[in-house]
């Protein structure tokens, strides 16, 4: 029974219904907790609601310090006008246009570095709400081993036109000896 001036509300069974809450919620948060890439959800305010281990490790922020924060803290200066008018448009009605997509698009870190990311966006709803959860995956690593892959290929094909003029200079060398020995 709870009370409050004016008015007594009694509650049956209420035990066994926070124990089924807790019950309902413990498998998601268990998969979101053991997955390595962030998983945030933000409101149609862009406040966030909910921040994964993934995400405090990718993002260095503790969810406790984001908690109800706008999700926009987490983008680069550059990143931030073209979400506020994404999520505009979306929260009017309008059709998104990176929901259901993977992008490349640029984080920020609590230390205010900025890092590529790929992002996969979901919108869903309870009740009136609705609400964005975003799958973030760092590919620093990925794209720094394009760029040492794109340096190698460049490496390689110089030595390719290298090892072309010294074919050419030695096939020219040997055409002159040939007319030398000729005279």
């Amino acid at each position: 029974t709870l009370y409050c001036p004016g008015k007594v509300f009694i509650f049956k069974n209420l035990d066994e219904s926070m124990r089924k809450l807790e019950e309902s919620e413990a498998h998601p948060r268990a998969i979101t907790d053991s997955a390595i890439d962030a998983i945030i959800t933000s409101d149609s305010a862009g406040r966030i609601v909910d921040f994964s281990k993934g995400a405090e490790t990718t993002f260095g922020f503790t969810a406790a310090e984001v908690l109800g924060t706008s999700i926009a803290q987490l983008m680069p200066d550059d990143f931030r006008v073209g979400h506020s008018t994404g999520l505009h448009r979306v929260s009017s009605g309008g059709a998104p246009r990176v929901i259901g997509t993977t992008v490349e698009l640029k984080g920020m870190r609590k230390n205010g570095t900025t890092f590529p990311l790929e992002l996969s966006l979901a919108r869903w709803s309870r009740g009136e709400n609705q609400f964005f959860t975003g799958i973030i995956r760092d590919i620093s690593e990925r794209k720094r081993i394009e760029e040492q892959r794109a340096a190698l290929q460049e490496q390689v094909t110089q030595m390719q036109k290298m090892e072309a003029v010294g074919q050419l200079a030695g096939g020219v060398a040997h055409e002159f000896n040939n007319m030398l020995a000729a005279i």
